[in-house]
């Protein structure tokens, strides 16, 4: 009886498990028409439950927007039936291979069956009419490509926007934000990106805005109304700001006020010089106080934000150096770069990078995919990264908005002594991480519990600057972990490879001083702001188009 009560609590508290869904990733393809028009493509790899019949995307706040053209295939590469008119209330046998569209008064909801549970992957394609919009003085969209509150909640989210007839979307021609979530946006092969940079949660959303010139597209849809006045209301409760005209008066009241901030600046000055070498001394004791060894890996593996800590404790100086190399040993680590001898022009056999694509793990953080697409595209058909190659890659002007994007991307900080304060226990975890690995050597093989992690502590070692004594600890602990781990001998081989690590670093460097001051010229301000790309507000976004709330499975 006791075994049979055990029995039914076990199934019981297993069918939440077995019914549940995921979505992985999302990925999204828009094309631009020259007449505003836009032909959107949405990937979902998904883990399917028993759950639901369906599943559903929500579009409304149409503004003069019709959606139409739906179509659906899956894995299997069958395309679904599309029915017109969707019954809602029909089964999950009747909605297997059909798909449909929901008129709702405010839009539309695109169906289709979710039919047999498991991994499953789902494309759909469909077309939104006067997606972009003419404006007085530019052309433009603020349009929600992903609903606030999908469920199940997308781990991971990527967008590609690109024009049909092939004109190039760079930052000379074009202004980029987006809103609702935690991610980037950028500049790159004549394309629009935009991901997100951790999973989405409760109120999150992607919605992009872009501002075109005029003469780029010919939109259908003429407004009488200024841009300016679509980015204001996008802006309310973001952390993009507007630009503000300068008044030239120059009265003795402005005068008096002036003079009273300039003396208030210097003693601002004076006393930041005295008092910040204490202040920094003291949190960084603060922090490192009766500090542990931690031995897994912080911050869910984001090396960003790991180096902007790091940078954040440092009193002069930041460095983005380590950061590439550790993301170089992090595409090692992934199996996306390999070390492998090849002969050189001179007939000279060396060790060169072969690129390889990405594992199908979604999962990698932005700055590595990114890198890894610069690599990939400058290695060329042969995929054998030389140095040459890199720096002809990084110097041709039609990669620089791909180079100086990354670059910007790379050097862009998110961390503060606050926002430490505010995760204090997981910046304790990375000064743990860089203890536990300085003194590695302390260690003997009874007191390793798992070397499957001794990958991840190359690549931190790396971000330390202390890769050469780990690998040095590591060989002396377990040199076998270096002849039985191929991935592992390729990130020591990697360091006789030192050509692209001189290119990359010098040419990062050139990009982002370059972008830096071309920005200064033309705005004197944050080019985030006027749409230079960077990190995505998860405030604001409000006008928007299309979107809404809801969609997922149901």
């Amino acid at each position: 009886m006791r075994r049979l009560f055990f029995g039914i609590a076990f199934c019981l508290l297993s069918l939440p498990l077995v019914a549940q869904h995921e979505l992985h990733n999302l990925d999204i393809r828009v094309q631009l028409e020259p007449n505003g028009d836009a032909y959107i493509q949405e990937t979902r790899e998904m883990t399917v439950g028993s759950e639901g019949t369906e599943c559903y995307i929500v579009i409304g706040n149409l503004n003069g927007s019709e959606v139409n053209g739906l179509s659906v295939t899956d894995e299997t590469g069958l395309d679904y039936n599309n029915i017109g008119s969707w019954q809602v209330d029909c089964s999950r046998d009747w909605k297997a291979g059909k798909c449909g569209i929901v008129e709702k008064s405010n839009g539309y909801e695109l169906c289709w069956g979710i039919g047999k549970a498991g991994q499953r992957t789902y494309v759909t394609t469909y077309k939104v009419t006067n997606l972009l919009k003419s404006y007085t003085e530019s052309d433009g969209f603020n349009w929600m490509f992903v609903a606030r509150d999908i469920r199940p909640y997308p781990q991971h989210v990527s967008l590609t926007m690109w024009a049909a007839d092939g004109t190039e979307l760079n930052d000379s021609v074009a202004n980029i934000w987006s809103f609702g979530h935690q991610g980037e946006i950028w500049f790159g092969d004549s394309c629009i990106y935009a991901e997100s940079t951790e999973p989405f949660g409760s109120g999150y959303s992607m919605i992009i805005m872009a501002e075109f010139a005029k003469g780029i597209f010919q939109p259908t849809m003429e407004t009488n109304t200024s841009f300016e006045t679509v980015k204001e209301r996008a802006f309310e409760g973001s952390n993009y700001s507007m630009a503000v005209e300068e008044d030239s008066g120059d009265d003795l009241f402005e005068t008096i006020i002036g003079g009273i901030v300039a003396i208030g600046c210097c003693l601002f000055v004076l006393l930041c010089i005295v008092g910040w070498p204490i202040y920094w001394a003291w949190q960084n004791y603060k922090f490192n106080k009766d500090l542990q060894w931690y031995r897994d890996i912080p911050f869910n593996g984001d090396l960003h934000k790991a180096n902007d800590v790091l940078n954040t404790f440092k009193f002069v100086g930041k460095d983005h150096n380590k950061l590439l190399s550790a993301l170089v040993a992090k595409l090692i680590a992934d199996g996306a770069i390999s070390v492998e001898p090849r002969t050189d022009s001179k007939g000279k056999v060396q060790p060169f990078f072969v690129i390889h694509n990405l594992p199908a793990d979604t999962g990698q953080q932005s700055l590595v995919r990114r890198l890894h697409h610069i690599f990939k595209v400058a290695a060329g058909e042969d995929s054998v990264l030389e140095a040459r190659e890199l720096r002809s890659f990084m110097k041709n002007k039609a990669n620089q908005s791909t180079t100086e994007s990354f670059a910007k991307s790379l050097h862009e900080s998110t961390m503060s002594i606050y926002a430490c304060q505010r995760q204090r226990e997981e910046v304790r975890k990375l000064f743990g991480l860089r203890k536990f690995l300085k003194e590695f050597s302390l260690m003997d093989e009874r007191g390793i519990k798992d070397v499957t992690l001794w990958k991840d502590y190359m690549v931190y070692a790396t971000l330390f600057g202390i890769s050469n004594q780990v690998i040095r600890d590591m060989r002396k602990i377990n040199p076998e972990f270096f002849e039985l781990d191929n991935i592992a001998d390729q990130m020591v081989a990697s360091v006789e490879v030192p050509a692209i690590y001189t290119v990359l670093h010098q040419g990062i460097s050139e990009a982002y001083i370059n972008k830096l001051a071309r920005e200064y010229q033309a705005s004197g301000g944050s080019s985030r702001s006027f749409g230079g790309g960077g990190h995505s507000s998860f405030g604001g976004g409000g006008g928007f188009s299309g979107g809404g709330c809801g969609g997922g499975i149901r």
